[in-house]
């Protein structure tokens, strides 16, 4: 029944053919409204409350979108002249590339929908993701409807100036971003229904696409509108003071993006020079790019494979071995038992303060000797105090007072309330030297990704299972971590000591990402 709704969305967005914009307007509001008609049809009988409901609020959105895009290519006189000045009818486009628009949109359609489709399909039964997700559809809904009604009120009282009031004095793109809200809403709903690798890939394609397409729409805005407006001072007060299209997050400017969304705003060159303590040399792009391969991307696969290293050693010594004793009796931590050997308890008091001896001892030596052994140090510490310590305790009373698990929730309040805000003060007081910079990195960027996987879960527990929070952790956490890092060593990035620093985000969000997706699709 997967045809049906790719169907639906290929008649109703031919409309495109007509006006290639089309395609992506009127189009996509007709089709995204008749697929969400179409599965309450063919899944009349598997429908419940929360389904119900999500689907309305989806065709709703749908229809009044297709109808306010209508409305305003017949009734607005001023859209239709901007509109021929910024792009084409599509009279000269061949009929070959329209067809490859249209069947690209078609797929596109199919993939947004796709988590509502599945959770129907599938059978899956309504869970707190899918309320959760319901919630945030309606607010993207209220947003974008509110957006383009006080949008539309300001061009009736001016056509000549830009708008600043309502929604659009929180961010400059109100409806874009209600828009990703709706989207995002429709992404998380699927949680806990989606099953297999091809369902989650067409889930995860869809949102990623829609989200790309909602900046670049705001960059074609962003460009018209400083074109236009770009010598009135009050413009440009506004523009440098409202966010583009997310609330609260400094991203002022996509008018500098191309091919990849990055932010050309005028927030990195003083807040990326004082996270990363860099000084701010202008280099070349080409060089950047020869850079960043040779100081983030390599030393990112370097970190790998010291990592893997450590760990073969690390189970080498301490793994699974008949006639060992243990020290203390075995207890419950977690879901997992303490292991509290003598080579485990041996290996931790070498390795714990020989980490922070070769921090000491590396002072005064070259840049990357000081970092390699600086993050090898931090490693060796992670393995120390958050691998070992906590199988061994004290029992007090008949219970086991142990030593913190750290990558679970005993770790979070040693976390959030007191090392990290710790280290974050340090850091910006700029009282760390180089290698101890890079020790707390490394050390750091191995907790933290077990914490958020590990701890949490626990946490939620109750309401999402590992095996899922994994596979969220991974999408929303690790690959955005590893985008911006890429991001930030081949854009942004002006020193050696920046770009070093930054393969350490590069491989944590790395790592994050292929254990989640290992742990719940794999089994490892």
């Amino acid at each position: 029944m997967m045809w049906v709704l790719p169907l639906v969305a290929a008649i109703l967005c031919s409309i495109g053919f007509k006006k290639f914009v089309w395609f992506i307007s009127i189009g996509y509001g007709a089709a995204v409204a008749g697929e969400g008609i179409a599965m309450i049809f063919m899944f009349w009988n598997r429908l419940t409350v929360a389904t119900v409901i999500i689907l309305i609020v989806l065709i709703g959105y749908a229809c009044r979108l297709a109808g306010f895009l209508t409305m305003r290519e017949i009734k607005s006189a001023s859209y239709r002249k901007v509109a021929k000045e910024i792009t084409k009818d599509g009279s000269d486009m061949s009929f070959g590339v329209k067809c490859a628009i249209w069947i690209s949109v078609i797929c596109l359609y199919f993939c947004q929908v796709s988590p509502i489709f599945y959770r129907l399909s599938n059978g899956t039964a309504s869970n707190a993701w899918h309320w959760l997700g319901l919630i945030v559809m309606l607010l993207g809904v209220t947003l974008e409807a509110t957006a383009d009604m006080q949008k539309s009120a300001a061009k009736k009282k001016n056509a000549n100036r830009f708008c600043d009031t309502g929604l659009f004095r929180l961010v400059r793109c109100p409806n874009y971003l209600g828009e990703l809200l709706l989207w995002v809403g429709v992404f998380i709903s699927g949680f806990g229904a989606l099953t297999g690798v091809v369902q989650w890939f067409i889930a995860v394609l869809g949102f990623v696409c829609i989200t790309y397409i909602m900046f670049s729409g705001a960059r074609r805005l962003e460009l018209r509108q400083n074109k236009r407006y770009g010598n009135d001072p009050e413009y440009q007060k506004y523009v440098k003071s409202t966010p583009i299209i997310i609330p609260f997050i400094p991203l002022y400017s996509v008018a500098d993006c191309k091919f990849i969304i990055v932010c050309q705003s005028r927030m990195p060159q003083t807040h990326l020079s004082i996270l990363l303590g860099g000084l701010d040399v202008k280099i070349d792009a080409v060089n950047r790019r020869k850079l960043g391969w040779r100081e983030g991307i390599v030393p990112a696969l370097i970190q790998f494979g010291i990592l893997v290293i450590v760990i073969m050693e690390f189970l080498l010594l301490i793994g699974p071995k008949n006639g060992l004793t243990n020290l203390q009796p075995v207890s419950v931590i977690g879901d997992e038992q303490t292991n509290p050997n003598l080579i485990r308890l041996i290996y931790m008091l070498i390795v714990i303060p020989l980490s922070f001896v070769l921090v000491r001892l590396v002072q005064g030596a070259s840049f990357k000797k000081q970092f390699w052994i600086s993050l090898i140090s931090g490693i060796l510490l992670w393995q120390g105090v958050g691998e070992c310590a906590w199988h061994f305790g004290l029992f007090l009373d008949g219970r086991f007072l142990n030593f913190p698990r750290i990558e679970g929730m005993q770790g979070t309040f040693i976390l959030l309330f007191l090392t990290l805000p710790l280290f974050v003060y340090a850091w910006r007081k700029s009282v760390l030297s180089w290698p101890v910079k890079i020790f707390c990195l490394s050390f750091f960027t191995n907790w933290l990704p077990h914490w958020l996987m590990i701890g949490l879960a626990d946490l939620l527990s109750s309401i999402v299972s590992g095996n899922t929070w994994f596979l969220i952790s991974a999408i929303f956490i690790g690959l955005p971590c590893f985008v911006i890092a890429l991001w930030l060593i081949f854009r942004r990035a002006r020193t050696q000591e920046e770009r070093y620093m930054l393969s350490i985000l590069l491989y944590a969000g790395l790592g994050m990402t292929m254990e989640g997706f290992a742990t719940v699709f794999m089994g490892i």
